[in-house]
């Protein structure tokens, strides 16, 4: 499959200055500065905020003076039918900003359905994609320092969508990249033999599966 180039001037500024330059990245780098750098960059003309009522609690400032973005918070009783408000748009997004609700059902929904919201150039965010430790990687909801499942999402959304380009930036709780264009820090060609093993075993053990990943990430979601 083709992929859509990146004009060389955007990546000739993405080099010079080092915003997704991971060995110059801010020690506190955060989801907002990674949402904020990429519109610096290129300028989204089209731009989707979704989250779940008990995430993403700082994406009311996210881009609050730009107009015309569409934001959408769900309850996980009405998932579903935010998700098919966002189809009914009809819409394609250069850039789509995702915190789910961190259980397996809503991240991998979102990630499915996102990804096929995204522009030819588009390019989707996340938060929570590299939990700390096995309990911030709870499959099930509790208060607190929560990440859930969102990360084994992230790798199924890379397993079955070889042809686009992902990072996990090992900042503030992991911050996923998805790209439909290669640029720098993004890349394809990942281990899709490890990613397979990887959701096999999550099936079956969730805290073995958190293991492998925390091993072999690098090579399944370019983790760095």
């Amino acid at each position: 499959m083709a992929h859509f180039q990146l004009p060389t001037r955007w990546v000739t500024q993405l080099n010079r200055k080092g915003i997704l330059d991971y060995d110059h990245l801010p020690k506190k780098f955060n989801f907002t500065n990674l949402a904020e750098a990429l519109d610096t960059e290129f300028n989204f003309s089209n731009i989707l905020l979704l989250n779940s009522a008990s995430t993403g609690i700082f994406f009311p400032n996210l881009f609050r003076d730009r107009p015309k973005i569409d934001r959408f918070i769900y309850l996980q009783s009405n998932h579903d039918e935010v998700i098919e408000q966002i189809r009914r748009l009809d819409k394609k997004f250069d850039l789509i900003c995702v915190d789910s609700f961190h259980e397996y059902k809503e991240s991998s929904e979102d990630f499915r359905w996102m990804v096929s919201c995204l522009s030819d150039s588009g390019f989707l965010i996340s938060h929570d994609c590299n939990p700390v430790n096995k309990r911030s990687a709870n499959p099930t909801h509790f208060e607190g320092e929560w990440c859930g499942v969102t990360y084994v999402a992230f790798v199924e959304v890379a397993y079955n969508n070889p042809n686009l380009f992902y990072r996990i930036i090992n900042k503030d709780y992991g911050l996923g990249i998805i790209s439909k264009v290669p640029m720098p820090l993004v890349k394809d060609n990942l281990n899709r033999y490890l990613q397979q093993q990887f959701l096999q075993l999550f099936k079956t053990s969730p805290d073995e599966a958190y293991d492998f990943f925390k091993l072999h990430a690098e090579e399944m979601v370019n983790l760095k």
